[in-house]
């Protein structure tokens, strides 16, 4: 069952049905108060929940293939957006697509039941996926990544986690 629509007379997309985000909007920042709410001892974080090089027994994903990834933290860090780029060894200028699903393995929760797809509609440095919601992924939580290369040759994917994490040096003194 599709859920309503939040505007009569507009047809519900595959993004605007991403159950953790509820309703999207094209410009879905985080709510202010949820960033307030974290307090003044956040520094910026990034991490890589997926990284082909690091991953995949040779580096690169082949066209048409899955790969899986998986990524713990030390400390607690909130995910405000997600980048993603996916590059041709061979050729570097060549663009591509390639599509994420999310698995957090403490909360036993998919993300979403359709893969989001990154490269030329969102995830990219210029149009980043920001979360609706600030996304908690708690210390040694695990979270899991499926990502499926839709390119027609074998690239070198990478997946950011851009974010907040409490500010150590901070909270000591």
């Amino acid at each position: 069952m599709t859920p309503p629509s939040p505007m009569p007379g507009m047809k519900p997309t595959v993004m605007s049905r991403i159950a953790y985000r509820g309703w999207e909007s094209h410009i879905a920042l985080p709510m202010q108060h949820d960033l307030d709410s974290l307090g003044n001892q956040m520094i910026p974080y990034a991490f890589l929940p997926f990284s082909s090089p690091d991953m995949v027994l040779g580096g690169t994903v082949a066209a048409g293939e899955t790969a899986y990834g998986s990524c713990t933290q030390e400390d607690d860090c909130w995910i405000t957006h997600l980048t993603g780029s996916i590059t041709n060894p061979s050729e570097p200028g060549a663009a591509g697509n390639f599509t994420a699903q999310f698995y957090d393995s403490e909360r036993q929760q998919v993300w979403t039941q359709v893969p989001l797809l990154f490269g030329s509609v969102m995830g990219t440095a210029r149009r980043p996926f920001f979360l609706r919601r600030l996304y908690l992924l708690p210390s040694q939580g695990e979270l899991k990544v499926a990502v499926v290369n839709l390119a027609s040759f074998a690239a070198v994917i990478q997946i950011v986690a851009w974010g907040l994490r409490r500010d150590t040096w901070k909270a000591v003194s």
